[in-house]
């Protein structure tokens, strides 16, 4: 019948010299040890018979029971430290059941459960890649990380990702000290090795704790690294706005960081980045991009905006246009105009997008001047030519400013 022993605790075991009929020769002091092949075992030092006899504690770590990882049954194994003729001993059997459940353990992708170690887990965790799920693997476990199969609790896991998805996950009971989440997910690109971000640049740390019932210890995987998946769309950032990869709620932009109020006439510059489903820039497209305006022929889009470069190829996923907007309209009337860009790739891969709206202002004072509307005429904010006429405006066709659809009124002298 096997024996059974809890991890962690003594297992203290008697080695006699005998005979070979198993006489105790009690005048051998013959120094002895034992050892197991548990690898993480503790037995203690080697020591000399007295009166032919010695007990040790020997402490198993490593349990028996996880069908998961089968291991075992352990034996203790006596022997003599010098040339003797003490023929060694090996015992029956040894069942190591797992100690008092303490903390729970979490088993990522790559790596594999190992108990009795220290770290709980062996192998290197694999790269994920962001918006993909995967599975993540809690077990409730002793000290030394042996899964123990009475343990019951009700996890819920958590990340360190700033767009953590993994949160929402639905908490789960174990079974047998188990639980399997299939739906893990990570948003944010973080490459091992670059040192982004500070606080944990190897990839993001993916956590469980207990929600309900007896509370255990949190457990923390090792760093996911997360790299992005293949550019699917193209975003624009205007003026003002910060890129937030990873942001899905608010298309990869940092809300704090709004779009700027814009001045008529004056040049800006507008971010072209093409990302994948998460938001995260694809470094590795270069495709060429093309830039429009007044994309949904709405009133509040600038019919006469310009760009010197309507064509640009991206560069490890980035490209820059400069831009001018000439619609400025005081508050008094219809409010801040609003307006937009347009962006498409030349593949159908990468969808086209619609910058934010942005407001565009007068002109600065300084650059201002008169202008005369006869009956009929109505002002056309931004319309070009900028210059015509001696006073910077004119009638007729070359006017700018006006509408001319209408045509200039005829008046009667008198």
């Amino acid at each position: 019948t096997a024996s059974h022993a809890a991890s962690g605790s003594n297992y203290r075991v008697t080695v006699l010299a005998t005979d070979r009929f198993y006489n105790i020769q009690s005048a051998t002091d013959t120094a002895v040890f034992v050892d197991t092949p548990d690898p993480y075992d503790v037995h203690p030092a080697t020591v000399a018979l007295s009166g032919g006899t010695t007990t040790f504690d020997v402490v198993f770590r490593t349990a028996t029971s996880d069908p998961d990882v089968p291991r075992g049954p352990w034996f203790v194994r006596s022997a003599t430290a010098t040339s003797s003729i003490l023929q060694e001993y090996q015992t029956g059997s040894v069942i190591v059941d797992a100690g008092q459940a303490v903390k729970l353990l979490v088993v990522s992708p790559g790596t594999s459960h190992e108990p009795g170690s220290s770290l709980g887990y062996t192998g290197t965790v694999s790269t994920q890649s962001a918006g993909s799920n995967f599975t993540v693997t809690v077990k409730v476990v002793d000290q030394y990380n042996n899964r123990n199969l009475t343990a019951p609790a009700n996890i819920g896991l958590a990340s360190n990702d700033p767009h953590d998805e993994t949160r929402l996950l639905q908490a789960q009971s174990t079974t047998e000290g188990k639980a399997q989440f299939t739906g893990a997910l990570l948003r944010t690109v973080n490459r091992a090795g670059d040192s982004l971000p500070a606080y944990s640049p190897q990839g993001w740390v993916i956590s469980a704790s207990t929600t309900a019932g007896t509370l255990y210890t949190p457990g923390f995987c090792a760093p996911v690294p997360t790299t992005g998946g293949q550019a699917t769309r193209l975003m624009v950032l205007m003026p003002g706005e910060a890129l937030d990869e990873g942001n899905v709620t608010t298309g990869g932009k940092n809300l704090a960081n709004p779009p700027s109020t814009l001045r008529a006439g004056t040049t800006y510059t507008a971010i072209i980045n093409a990302t994948d489903d998460s938001y995260n820039v694809d470094t590795t497209t270069s495709v060429e991009v093309n830039l429009s305006f007044n994309p949904s022929e709405q009133m509040y889009d600038d019919p006469y905006a310009t760009a010197p470069v309507t064509t640009n190829r991206l560069i490890a996923g980035t490209t820059t246009f400069d831009v001018v907007f000439f619609i400025g309209e005081s508050t008094s009337t219809n409010g801040p105009k609003g307006t937009r860009i347009l962006v498409s790739a030349s593949t159908n891969a990468v969808s086209s997008v619609e910058s934010s709206s942005v407001s565009v202002t007068f002109a600065a004072i300084g650059s201002t001047k008169l202008q005369i509307l006869i009956p009929e005429e109505k002002i056309a904010p931004g319309k070009p030519p900028y210059d015509s006429g001696l006073s910077g405006g004119g009638n007729g066709l070359a006017a700018g400013g006006k509408d001319q659809s209408a045509g200039a009124s005829n008046q009667s002298a008198g």
